[in-house]
């Protein structure tokens, strides 16, 4: 964990210096550390789930792709330091992001995204899909970049991809997946198994040479069936975690940028759909 951070943390404030940065602290609520980034302006709240294999990371290593979703879509994102595997198996973390999400939500009355990235490993993709969290009343839209929606690590992808040579290796996955479901497998951890009827619409990005891949276009097959909208982009080339490589592919700007766009829309969407019974 010492490595990964000190490794990733170099990267904070490197790319955006508009999102200004400070930390949230509540009294009588069990509530994740959270820091809030801004880039001025006022409205919706992005809250953001870092990546790391269920193990590793924090707000300071995503400090900068947090800074960057705030720039891009012009609203405020709340980053959570939940708790980690092995120390806290699921499903713990799941809820750490769902209190989270509750918080802001019964803190102020403002429109609430989700969005979650991973930077060498998968992330728990499991609270957008639940129904406590996407469907119904907190999230209005979500944005998910390279998932781990399955956890038996034995698609296509994983067997073209897999060696390490691209970043993440089957052997890894295995073992973060282990530390993290603990000694109690739930489905409730597996999106892929997860009803997805009635949830708010997604916007999925995957990379083409990433073991992961598979897990997005599987996962979309299954909203289509729900009849769930979302939106899928394929970036070639491109193995995990792109957003973070050390020579930064344009994929990551652009699948910033889409991301951003798309929850702003949706954003819009469903505030103008609301308006006349404000109006009323």
């Amino acid at each position: 964990r010492a490595a990964f951070t000190a490794m990733n943390s170099e990267r904070k404030h490197l790319h955006h210096a508009c999102g200004r940065a400070r930390s949230i602290h509540t009294e009588g609520r069990r509530l994740s550390p959270g820091t809030f980034y801004c880039d001025g302006t006022t409205g919706p709240v992005i809250v953001f789930v870092h990546g790391g294999g269920w193990v590793l990371g924090s707000i300071d290593t995503h400090d900068d792709l947090m800074r960057r979703v705030a720039c891009a879509s012009h609203c405020a994102v709340l980053g959570i330091d939940y708790s980690l595997a092995p120390e806290h198996p699921f499903s713990p973390p799941l809820y750490d992001v769902l209190n989270s999400i509750r918080f802001v939500a019964d803190a102020a009355s403002v429109q609430i995204t989700f969005a979650a990235a991973s930077r060498l490993q998968e992330i728990p993709q499991a609270p957008i899909l639940r129904l406590e969290l996407s469907s119904r009343s907190e999230c209005e839209a979500a944005a998910l970049f390279f998932g781990c929606y399955a956890l038996g690590f034995e698609s296509d992808s994983y067997r073209r991809f897999g060696d390490g040579s691209c970043g993440i290796s089957i052997t890894l996955m295995r073992r973060f997946g282990a530390r993290y479901l603990g000694k109690a497998p739930s489905l409730l951890a597996v999106p892929r198994h997860a009803d997805l009827a009635g949830l708010s619409p997604l916007h999925l990005c995957a990379g083409g040479l990433d073991p992961l891949l598979d897990d997005t276009p599987h996962l979309s097959e299954g909203l289509a069936h729900a009849g769930v909208p979302y939106r899928l982009d394929f970036h070639p080339g491109v193995g995990h975690g792109f957003f973070r490589m050390a020579s930064e592919p344009p994929a990551a700007t652009a699948a910033i940028n889409a991301a951003a766009k798309f929850l702003g829309l949706e954003m819009a969407r469903r505030w103008l759909a609301e308006v006349p019974n404000k109006i009323g």
